[in-house]
């Protein structure tokens, strides 16, 4: 997807976000640990975006039971989004965890929800230095370890895309043109975190 001027301006902020140390009363020889969290939501695409066809350009819109949806993969720290990716609606969580949690910033402990629970996932993390704190799933032989009382706060990065599709362009997509919807989403998220 080609980046614009939005995608700079986000990703110089999540930069520096993320290179600024979290306030604390604590010295600044001992930092607080960072803790990333990661979530998708469904977007849902307005039905005259839906049925158009706009020939080679990306419109990143898929099928679900829900209807026509695109969907918003984040990753935030407790400052704000860090990274943003837009994936088709019927795309799982994981599928998009693979862009979103590449040159993550240094962190303590990444989270996220179930779905998220994949070997490749929690692999990367560790050769990151990151401790997972994902719930196992049901059907897991193995299930993985994680803190209950850590995993109470990923209601942040939720808070977050609420937040987000407070704005009614974001709620509903009505851009046929991927790019155009990101640099919306893009822009919303600079205006309400920055």
């Amino acid at each position: 997807m080609r980046q614009g001027c939005f995608d700079l301006i986000f990703s110089e902020l999540s930069a520096s976000d993320a290179a600024e140390p979290p306030d604390s009363a604590e010295p600044p020889d001992a930092p607080e640990p960072e803790v990333l969290m990661l979530d998708a939501t469904d977007v849902k695409a307005h039905p005259t975006v839906s049925s158009l066809s706009k020939g080679g350009a990306p419109r990143l819109i898929g099928g679900t039971e829900g209807g026509m949806t695109s969907k918003l993969h984040g990753a935030c720290s407790k400052g704000g989004p860090l990274r943003l990716h837009l994936s088709e609606g019927q795309c799982s969580d994981f599928t998009g965890a693979d862009v979103v949690l590449k040159d993550l910033p240094p962190a303590a402990t990444v989270m996220g929800d179930q779905g998220y629970d994949r070997d490749k996932i929690r692999k990367m993390l560790v050769q990151q230095g990151i401790m997972p704190c994902i719930p196992p799933r049901r059907c897991r032989k193995k299930p993985g370890h994680y803190s209950k009382r850590l995993d109470r706060k990923r209601h942040k990065i939720e808070n977050l895309f609420s937040r987000q599709k407070g704005w009614r362009r974001i709620a509903t997509r009505y851009d046929g043109c991927a790019h155009v919807f990101r640099s919306a989403i893009l822009l919303a998220a600079t205006v309400l975190f920055w």
